[in-house]
């Protein structure tokens, strides 16, 4: 069986469970920009009515990049001076990211133990059998994450009065609890960075994860990888991919110096090193 077909195999197989994922990331995403709303109307209420609060929403310059650092930002470290003194715990950041791995977890461990081993046996090659799986489960996560941002981006579109060009000092302040360093003159650069450097760490991570299912049980290998995310939180090093994917710790914003493009790099390292642990571990299993 040609290598094409393997790839077609998997998408053919997993079109109507690929449809309800978007259809729930949408959902998702619709949940959290209402979140987002309200977050907005209550940081610059101003004690009048909520009509004359809604068309103040309206008109405070809150920008396209404001809405996708709320949703990609997460949280600074817990060292950064609060200005409540509660815990923290980033959700609507992490939320999206353990949907999608959840949706990539188990299909390439169950398609050893169903009829995806008759296919397996007929193509006689097990490496582009496991390459078929490794391409669906990076396109399952950007098509995912896909959905999320353009049902955010037309609703901001939707909402407000959005600009390009700046981030919200007081809208900052009130997510963040930090002090938004002096800003330039944002570009489209800034967007691409805030919308494609989380959807790398997760496809990364998630092809990790469906490696580590060939040692194994899945909910273990869920259970590491939503650790390692966590563990990116509150702890700051470059080892952690997860630093990257909270863009708050960009270094475009200034408050950290994750460099956008160490992270792209460190993201396809890793997941070079995860297809290929993963291919030679399945040419060493005994399948008969």
């Amino acid at each position: 069986m040609k290598f094409f077909r393997l790839v077609k195999y998997d998408f053919v197989q997993n079109y109507r469970k690929t449809l309800v994922k978007w259809v729930i990331a949408g959902g998702v995403s619709l949940f959290f920009f209402l979140c987002f709303f309200m977050d907005v109307l209550h940081i610059f209420w101003s004690g009048e009515t909520l009509a004359e609060n809604l068309d103040a929403f309206q008109k405070q310059g809150v920008s396209i990049c404001d809405s996708l650092l709320y949703l990609t930002g997460g949280m600074l470290p817990i060292s950064f001076a609060s200005l409540v003194d509660s815990f923290q715990f980033p959700i609507r950041w992490l939320f999206p990211h353990m949907l999608v791995l959840f949706f990539t977890l188990n299909y390439a461990r169950n398609d050893l133990t169903h009829g995806g081993i008759q296919v397996l046996t007929r193509t006689n090659n097990r490496v582009s059998w496991w390459l078929s799986k490794c391409i669906w489960n990076t396109i399952t996560v950007l098509s995912c994450f896909a959905v999320e941002l353009v049902v955010w981006i037309l609703l901001m579109g939707l909402s407000a009065k959005t600009s390009v060009s700046s981030l919200n000092e007081i809208l900052f302040e009130g997510i963040f609890n930090a002090s938004l360093p002096e800003q330039g003159v944002f570009t489209y650069e800034y967007i691409c960075t805030f919308c494609l450097l989380p959807v790398m760490v997760c496809a990364s991570i998630s092809l990790i994860q469906m490696t580590l299912t060939l040692y194994m049980k899945p909910v273990f290998a869920y259970m590491i990888a939503i650790t390692y995310y966590v563990a990116g939180i509150y702890y700051v090093t470059p080892l952690l991919l997860s630093n990257y994917a909270l863009s708050v710790r960009s270094s475009m914003i200034g408050l950290y110096n994750f460099r956008p493009e160490t992270g792209f790099f460190l993201c396809a390292a890793s997941g070079i090193i995860a297809v290929s642990v993963g291919g030679v571990r399945l040419c060493r299993m005994d399948l008969s």
